[in-house]
């Protein structure tokens, strides 16, 4: 039986019929004590995350996912920095999600913004507006018009 790290060898036996096979292994018990008592499996402290997303935004996620890029991985007040200087309309809507996301932060979960870190910065495709242009001999091209969803997620170091 495998537990995630390694396997472990199950000999079964005639009592052990009809009942789940990780009820007998040997870490079992270990795990569900921890289960009960809210304890992680090995992890010494908890880093707090928080969220802010900006939903149909009128830009294609490609074009975000060029800005967002930019911002993963730095420092919260760093990534403020850079999306000041950078001359696309999507980083001012990625700029406007990561001050809601530092704002819910400072007062949802009383964190400072410098030990604020960008762990995940993402644009994922929304809802596409089909629109149609009018073409020659009384045919129709498709209009897409496309939107995205951005988050971002700051955690605590």
């Amino acid at each position: 039986m495998h537990n995630g790290k390694i396997f472990n060898p199950v000999f079964v036996t005639e009592n052990m019929v009809g009942h789940k096979l990780g009820e007998f292994s040997p870490d079992a018990h270990i795990q569900e004590t921890r289960r009960t008592h809210g304890q992680g499996g090995g992890e010494g402290e908890v880093n707090m995350e928080v969220h802010a997303i900006l939903k149909n935004v009128p830009m294609s996620a490609q074009k975000m996912r060029e800005v967002v890029r930019q911002i993963q991985g730095l420092p919260a007040l760093r990534a403020q920095a850079v999306l000041q200087f950078v001359p696309r309309k999507g980083a001012r809507l990625v700029a406007k999600t990561l001050r809601s996301a530092i704002a819910n932060a400072e007062n949802n979960k009383s964190l400072k913004p410098e030990s604020l870190r960008v762990k995940e910065a993402v644009a994922g495709s929304a809802t596409t507006i089909k629109r149609f242009q009018p073409k020659a001999r009384g045919s129709a091209g498709p209009i897409l018009k496309r939107r995205c969803h951005i988050k971002i997620t700051l955690s605590d170091e």
